[in-house]
């Protein structure tokens, strides 16, 4: 695949807030000079030598400056400086109106800190409040007489919140010509604009020749749209329209929606019109209620692999709903797409949500088979957290819901679960908590399947007794900067009980519907290492920092009722459950977990994880699961620093079940002072492709 991505970033917001912003016209200007000399007849200075002229943020520096008091002309030369805050101009001469900062640099340059942006021009002339005119313009991030890169012209015209047009433009490479345009048009706005967004350019196996075209509209200050225009050559003409609103940090929604027909002849997949509709909307309604809406509809089960990636692919729509409604999308392979419309409240102790969910199952949906998936039209869930009963010792809370269960193929089902639970902690020779807990179930099905009756319910109780200590023990050490370690120890011993019932002649629509028995003892053990460094002040105030870097935690249940069967191959103890995890500083973390059987004598889960870097940037990290008889991968990582600016870098991931190659990447970047290459080839299960992408800093990218 060869994919083109071009972006351009310019700062002209400095440009014009920095150096022609107008001051306070109360605030003077002050000069000072080796030698000043004032003309009374014409009210003029004349300074010479060290020449400063300072107004608030703003400082100019020349060797000479004639200053016309009655008309706040002011002429420089002789090495003429500007600076404001962090930013510089300079040239060899500047004609200013110091009262309406209109004026002139001759052979001058502009140089944005924040940016490290490079502006030249043999002569930068400011028309009026927001229009400059640049002669013979060099713009460019990179220091040096000899940039790496750099854009030229004859001529720029540049309007603030308007477009800048540059005449003759010439993209260099060093001293080589590589681009040339007799008339660019690029936008200077601070505000967002419509017009056409830069276009992608791509080419793979599958969908030929590829060209995608956003064209951006503003709207008003609070939404704005974008069109895609996804030109395929194998496959077709795909359509995309995307509409963001935001009222506030509360309320605000997006949806976004694409439509082509396929060309392509895929025997797996027989329909030909493939569309993909998702939308989250967030609204703060009155009294304190939130309201939340996720739409994901897509035609069939193989488009979200196939249209992974690019800006209306399934990877940026997600990382966007991530970051910006703080939910993601169900995963790109999962046929069954959630739906819902949620509204929420929330209280000290309780909460209140109401929601209709909706799975839609796209393979039952596309393929006209029965569907028969359970949908909850609505869902109501009241639930209050721990608090105490009337300032007492006793501590309740209560979880409730109310479900209305629909399928296509069946009759609707109501259902109603209370469940309230009180809980005692206490604290034994202050050194033991014990909590005792107690809750009641009692669960109520309206369904019109019932032969007998429609109305059926159950009750049902559990117990739990909850019994913990810490100890700790703290020892004074003297590595590097590390005074103290503390070493704390947690057992447990939990009990929970739930008496096994008939419940074949209730109705089951998700797990709730089968309680499973319960007679476990379950005994837990943490392990925690803290370590305290001192971290040097200037005073002789205590300063210190602490790090969690060890923890360790094993885990086993005995199951009563299994140890008390008749069964020949009874097995009350559950596998034994570890977990570790060490972090002894930033450039280092171990993290493995695993389950073993003690009547196998074999793992049945492990996963590791090894993470080790350094300040020079060598990282690698390696990463290895497996669970018994279904999973078994493993996943590399590797970037090692040739030099400050030469960096490989290696990924692989294998199924080791399956025995097949899940990702392979190898590549090298390459960061000079103002740009930077990245190389690198990538085998994936459904895609080969090579990438190469520069990215010139302060103008954007080119991606194939």
């Amino acid at each position: 695949m060869i994919l083109i991505d071009f972006r351009y970033i310019f700062a002209f917001s400095d440009f014009k807030n920095n150096f022609f912003e107008k001051d306070s016209k109360e605030e003077p200007w002050h000069i000072t000079a080796d030698k000043i000399i004032y003309d009374q007849n014409f009210d003029e200075y004349t300074a010479i030598g060290n020449v400063i002229v300072a107004k608030m943020h703003k400082k100019l520096t020349a060797g000479f400056i004639l200053f016309k008091n009655r008309t706040m002309e002011l002429f420089a030369r002789d090495h003429v400086v500007m600076t404001v805050g962090e930013d510089i101009l300079s040239g060899m001469s500047m004609e200013i109106n110091l009262a309406t900062e209109i004026g002139t640099i001759y052979d001058g340059s502009i140089f944005f800190r924040k940016n490290h942006f490079f502006i030249k021009g043999s002569k930068i002339k400011k028309l009026n409040e927001a229009s400059y005119d640049i002669d013979k313009v060099t713009v460019t991030t990179c220091d040096g007489d000899n940039p790496d890169w750099k854009i030229t012209g004859n001529n720029l015209n540049l309007t603030i919140e308007g477009y800048a047009k540059l005449r003759h433009a010439t993209f260099w490479t060093k001293n080589i010509p590589s681009l040339y345009f007799p008339y660019f048009i690029f936008p200077a706005k601070q505000k967002r604009q419509t017009g056409l967004l830069l276009p992608d350019i791509a080419y793979s196996e599958q969908k030929g020749t590829e060209y995608l075209q956003p064209i951006y509209y503003a709207i008003n200050e609070s939404s704005d749209a974008t069109l895609y225009a996804h030109y395929m050559s194998r496959r077709g003409k795909k359509i995309g329209f995307e509409y963001r609103h935001v009222v506030d940090i509360n309320s605000k929604s997006t949806f976004i929606f694409d439509y082509f027909n396929d060309k392509l002849n895929n025997q797996d997949r027989l329909n030909y019109d493939r569309y993909w509709f998702r939308m989250k909307y967030d609204y703060a309604l009155p009294n304190g209620f939130f309201s939340k809406l996720d739409f994901d509809i897509v035609s069939d089960k193989d488009y979200l692999s196939e249209f992974k990636s690019w800006s209306t692919g399934f990877d940026d729509t997600n990382n966007y709903f991530k970051n910006i409604f703080n939910r993601e999308l169900d995963d790109y392979t999962d046929p069954v797409r959630i739906n819902r419309l949620n509204i929420n409240k929330s209280w000290r102790y309780y909460n209140l949500n109401a929601e209709a969910r909706w799975y839609d199952n796209v393979i039952n949906r596309r393929d006209a088979y029965t569907d028969n998936t359970t949908q909850k039209l609505p869902f109501i869930s009241f639930v209050s957290s721990k608090q105490p009963v009337l300032n007492s010792m006793l501590y309740f809370n209560f979880n409730s819901e109310y479900t209305h269960f629909y399928r296509q193929t069946d009759s609707n089902a109501h259902r109603i679960d209370l469940n309230p639970r009180f809980s005692l902690p206490v604290r034994l020779w202050n050194a033991i908590v014990f909590e005792p807990s107690a809750g009641f179930r009692d669960t109520i099905w309206f369904d019109d399947n019932l032969q007998n009756d429609q109305i059926i319910s159950r009750q049902i109780y559990d117990i739990k007794l909850d019994l913990s200590t810490e100890l700790f023990k703290i020892f004074n050490i003297n590595i590097n900067s590390i005074d103290r370690i503390k070493n704390v120890i947690r057992p447990q011993l939990i009990y929970e009980y739930i008496p096994d019932i008939t419940q074949e002649k209730f109705p089951i629509f998700d797990q709730l519907d089968r309680i499973q028995p319960k007679n476990i003892l379950t005994y837990p053990i943490t392990i925690i290492l803290t370590s305290r460094s001192n971290i040097p002040s200037v005073e002789n105030i205590p300063n210190y920092s602490y790090n969690e870097f060890c923890r360790i935690k094993f885990e086993q249940s005995y199951n009563i009722d299994e140890s008390r069967s008749n069964k020949e191959d009874r097995k009350p103890f559950s596998p034994i459950y570890a977990e570790f995890t060490f972090t002894p500083s930033v450039y280092c973390a171990i993290k493995a977990d695993a389950t073993w059987s003690v009547y196998d004598k074999s793992y049945e889960t492990h996963n590791l994880g090894l993470y080790i870097s350094d300040k020079r940037g060598d990282r690698i990290s390696l990463e290895h699961r497996y669970a018994i008889s279904s999973n078994e991968s493993i996943f590399i990582s590797l970037q090692c620093p040739v030099t400050n600016y030469l960096i490989p870098y290696a990924e692989y991931e294998r199924n080791l079940f399956e025995e097949t190659d899940i990702k392979t990447i190898l590549g090298f970047l390459y960061n000079s002072q103002c740009w930077s290459i990245d190389i690198r080839y990538k085998d994936e299960v459904y895609d080969r492709r090579y990438e190469f992408l520069v990215n010139l800093y302060g103008l954007g990218g080119i991606k194939h």
